[in-house]
């Protein structure tokens, strides 16, 4: 296996480079060897662990170069390890599911990358197709967002091609704050477009009523002010 990360140090590792989106480690397994004692520091240096022994939802990481050797209804279950040197060379968790193996098809052949829709660095990449469909069943779902069972629901759905856990990094890191900011614009539009049809204050009602002041009034305030006011001495 040829390592393209010979220079980079521990310490140019993001921490959380292998944590899932609440914030725990990805756990790994390799078969003990050369691969996975060069590996290992790596692994740690991001916040991910390589365990010691198989264990429950561990990733299952496996040296391409031995593929070969996997039976072919298990080649499904490894991820090839240059997922983790994908992951430090581009400062991204990548998806997951674009370097599982894919099961022999034909005699003779070797267990082969999953090369389908491949960007950048071996990443799968996201449609436009796929980010709209997340965002209208997530849009339906808004409550349940931040849970993972929704999430799973997808996958079982087969809404996109990726696995829950990417479906949700992918909306939490990328399409929220797009759809935050679309319904912030939809809300501005909705005001300014109420504030352009609301109807412009007629000039009667512009118009402020003056008192009316009657001549009957004004005799009964002249007459009120010549009335001599008493002196309480005159009094008997």
């Amino acid at each position: 296996m040829v390592f393209k990360q010979q220079d980079v140090t521990n310490s140019e590792i993001s921490p959380v480079l292998f944590m899932d989106v609440d914030g725990q480690p990805m756990n790994f397994f390799l078969c003990p060897g050369p691969v996975k004692r060069k590996l290992q520091p790596l692994i740690v240096a991001g916040g991910g662990v390589l365990c010691s022994v198989q264990q429950p939802g561990s990733i299952l990481l496996i040296d391409p170069a031995a593929g070969s050797s996997i039976p072919e209804n298990a080649t499904h279950r490894y991820v090839s390890t240059q997922y983790i040197l994908d992951c430090i060379e581009n400062n991204e968790q990548l998806d997951v599911e674009s370097y599982r193996l894919n099961p022999v098809t034909a005699p003779g052949s070797s267990a082969a990358l999953n090369t389908k829709h491949r960007a950048h660095g071996g990443r799968l990449s996201y449609t436009a197709e796929e980010d709209a469909a997340i965002l209208s069943y997530v849009s339906k779902h808004k409550m349940d967002a931040g849970g993972n069972r929704i999430w799973q629901e997808m996958e079982k759905e087969r809404l996109t091609s990726h696995s829950w856990q990417s479906m949700k990094c992918r909306y939490k890191v990328c399409l929220a704050k797009k759809q935050s900011e679309g319904l912030e614009k939809a809300t501005t539009e909705v005001e300014t477009e109420a504030e352009t049809q609301a109807p412009a204050p007629s000039a009667e009602d512009m118009q402020v009523e003056m008192p009316i002041c009657t001549e009957e009034k004004i005799a009964a305030v002249d007459s009120k002010a010549e009335q001599p006011v008493s002196n309480p001495e005159d009094t008997p």
